[in-house]
Parts: structure tokens; sequence; C-alpha cells
């Protein structure tokens, strides 16, 4: 059989799967397997893939096309939306949303009202809560935390162990800043430098 054949076959038994639970599509223009493979299902809330390995409760919401892999946990009324992937030993809880193609891996958490979104990625023992917002192309690592109103976008690279807190926007324009965080006060053209 032609991989035409095959990939029509694929979403033919993915459509069985949301009423079954047993089956996962890759997203449009996508022909990776979900999880690398993984065995897994789809899960009753979102029907999102979910490997076997990994935890998701009944009361959070995996997306059609976002996966939970390898020994993750989502939990509480925690939403992974879009294409994103919880990867590795991370978990998000919570009323938290991960969304886009943002990739939560390593030993990372995301809870209470924090959003992660675009490409973003958190990974490490990173810790994103409160109301904290990661998007853009940022890259979260380390043991960096961000809590409160605070806003990692653009290509902001925070490593090392940093903590984070309170209302500013942080957009380091793709410098990496290991163990101290330079922050850019918001101004209208978001370019007015204040240190803290």
């Amino acid at each position: 059989m032609g991989r035409t054949g095959r990939v029509g076959f694929r979403r033919g038994i993915a459509g069985l799967g949301m009423l079954a639970g047993i089956a996962w599509a890759a997203p449009p223009g996508s022909e990776d397997p979900p999880c690398a493979g993984a065995s897994g299902k789809l899960h009753s809330n979102g029907g999102g893939f979910v490997a076997l390995s990994a935890l998701v409760e009944q009361g959070a919401y995996v997306g059609p096309a976002a996966q939970v892999c390898d020994q993750a946990k989502v939990y509480e009324l925690a939403r992974i939306e879009d294409r994103a992937k919880i990867l590795e030993n991370a978990q998000v809880y919570g009323s938290a949303r991960v969304g886009g193609d943002a990739e939560i891996f390593g030993s990372a958490r995301v809870h209470e009202n924090a959003r992660v979104g675009e490409t973003a990625r958190v990974y490490g023992y990173a810790h994103v809560h409160g109301n904290a917002s990661v998007a853009g192309m940022a890259d979260i690592s380390g043991k960096t935390e961000l809590a409160g109103n605070m806003m990692a976008f653009y290509r902001a690279r925070l490593e090392a162990e940093m903590v984070l807190s309170g209302d500013e926007h942080v957009f380091f324009r793709g410098l990496k800043l290991p163990g101290f965080a330079r922050r850019w006060a918001p101004s209208p053209l978001g370019r007015s430098p204040t240190n803290h």
C-alpha cells in the first residue's frame, strides 16, 4: 500500500479512536507518530494523545493535536492545547494552559494560572506559576522561577538559578543570561531598557 493509503487509513482509525479512545492521528502535515511511537491512547477530555506511561487526570484537557509523553503529568484543570507537548517528567496542573507549539520537558512545572504558548520551551527544573506568561521563542530553563505577573516573550532566554516575580516584561532579544536578569520596562515601542 502506498504512503497516501497508509495516511488515509491512519486518519480513518483516528476517527474511530475519538469514539473508542484507542488511536491518534498526527496533525495535518506531520508524519511523526505521537510521543516518538510510544504506546498510548486518546484522552477522553479533548482527544489528545497520552502515552501509557504518562498521567493525565480526567478533568484536565488535552486537545486533539496535543501530546503528553514519557512520565509527564497533567492534572487538575490544566489545559494542553494546539500542538503543545508535555514530555519527560514535566508537570502541568492547576488552571495552567500550554498551547501553540510550546514544549514543557525535563522536570519543569507549570501551574496555577500560568500560560505558555507559541514556540516557547520550559525545561530543566524551571517553574512557571502564578499569572506568569511565557511566549514567542522564549526558553526558560535551569532553576529559573517565573511568578506573579511576569511575562517572558520574544527571544527571552532565562537559565540558571533566578527568581523573577512581579509585573515585569522580559524580552532579552536572544541574549543568553546565566545567573542574572536584565529587565526591560515596557514602552510604546518596547525599547526602553531599565535595570532593576
